[in-house]
């Protein structure tokens, strides 16, 4: 069964819109539209694309790496720490078989893959603390929707609840107040559109250099055709002696270990050249277009990934510092708003409180705070300074309005 029902959709646009077909699974919306044919290598859904993909699958697990280093906290209206916090106890081990660190990866890796992240709630009163919290597999989740969406102010005149498809299996009810719905900000109303399906040519495309590089490496590919030089004069050879030679040839002669490097034929023949030039195929080239192509969808940068170019110190530090402002530390806000509306009584989010997963512990990001403090003290000592020989007239207004303008622009 499909991993969403994308049939709330059919509401919304007046028709499903070929984003889903619920017997055939993904698909590109441009092959469907336009009438090309569906890129080969692909494997039909996104959770499977990031299992046997390797790029892809290094970029997302790299966001969930840098989101782990984050550190829950509970703050109040203020910003101060609550310290002893039971949610922030709960969020550290969420349940028997496992803490923070797996918890997080798995929230992080379903928000990337699936665009959509499920977090069950085991409670027991409402409004305490839960006693358990699982990520539910997103690829077996459906948003039950009531049919209406708008000029509602209740989400439960919205969704009536969500299902957990399970196989041979009545499929499982959770209510409102038992999922904590994370999901990517996109056109999606209800559910998250994963990123993966815009990246199937894409990952078309890496699959297929990688899988050509390994047959040119193993196999050596169509590297020529051996025939007989005096054809006219030969009887071809039957089908299964045809087999039979090139068996031989294949397993016999070549560069592997044990394999002959010479062969001594008792007939004239010829060699044609087929195979062309590895460099002619572009194929490093295609790899390295594709792996960007991920690493830009999902908020990484090339410099933190090993090339074979490199990357200076500097270059590296830079770049982790821009993940973490563009990707990691916005998502961390994301998965902490959810966790506050998700928990927190409605008495407790009136009162201002709320968790955050903060990461401004991180070396990184504290060379960036001084550096930043070290700017301010600077331009607050010019401008004092300037103040000082304004009041003496040792500059003039229109002088110390260019060299202050000029220094708030560095």
């Amino acid at each position: 069964m499909s991993a969403f029902n994308w049939k709330i959709f059919e509401g919304f646009w007046g028709s499903k819109r070929n984003f889903l077909d619920l017997d055939k699974g993904y698909h590109n919306y441009f092959n469907d539209e336009v009438g090309s044919t569906n890129p080969i290598y692909i494997p039909d859904t996104p959770l499977q694309c990031f299992l046997e993909i390797a790029h892809l699958r290094t970029v997302i697990a790299r966001n969930a790496e840098m989101l782990n280093n984050g550190i829950w906290m509970h703050l109040d209206k203020d910003g101060n720490e609550i310290v002893d916090s039971k949610y922030v106890a709960r969020l550290k081990n969420p349940n028997p078989i496992q803490g923070k660190y797996d918890f997080l990866s798995q929230i992080s890796i379903n928000y990337d893959v699936l665009a959509n992240t499920f977090v069950n709630k085991v409670v027991g009163l409402k409004g305490e603390v839960p006693r358990a919290m699982y990520v539910l597999p997103s690829e077996k989740m459906e948003v039950i929707p009531t049919g209406k969406v708008y000029k509602q102010i209740e989400l439960d005149k919205i969704i009536k609840h969500y299902e957990m498809c399970q196989l041979n299996k009545t499929n499982e009810i959770f209510q409102l107040d038992e999922i904590i719905h994370i999901k990517q900000p996109d056109n999606g109303i209800l559910v998250g559109q994963p990123k993966i399906d815009t990246l199937r040519v894409k990952l078309s495309n890496l699959v297929g250099a990688l899988e050509a590089r390994n047959v040119l490496i193993n196999n050596r590919g169509a590297i020529g055709i051996l025939s007989y030089k005096e054809a006219k004069s030969m009887i071809g050879l039957s089908p299964t002696d045809k087999k039979e030679g090139e068996e031989k040839l294949v397993k016999t002669y070549g560069t592997k270990r044990g394999q002959r490097r010479i062969q001594i034929s008792n007939v004239p023949v010829e060699y044609n050249q087929m195979a062309m030039k590895v460099q002619d195929l572009m194929l490093f080239e295609e790899e390295e277009s594709s792996f960007q192509s991920i690493i830009d969808a999902f908020g990484q940068h090339r410099n933190l990934f090993s090339n074979t170019k490199g990357s200076t110190f500097n270059n590296v530090k830079e770049s982790e510092k821009n993940v973490y402002r563009n990707n990691i530390i916005p998502r961390g806000e994301l998965i902490a708003n959810n966790f506050t509306n998700g928990l927190f009584t409605e008495e407790m989010i009136s009162r201002g409180e709320r968790l955050k997963l903060c990461f401004a512990h991180l070396d990184i990001l504290q060379e960036s705070k001084l550096e930043e403090n070290q700017a301010a003290k600077i331009e607050a000592e010019t401008l004092a300074a300037l103040n000082a020989l304004l009041e003496t007239n040792a500059i003039t207004q229109d002088e110390y309005d260019r060299i202050s303008k000029k220094e708030k622009s560095i």
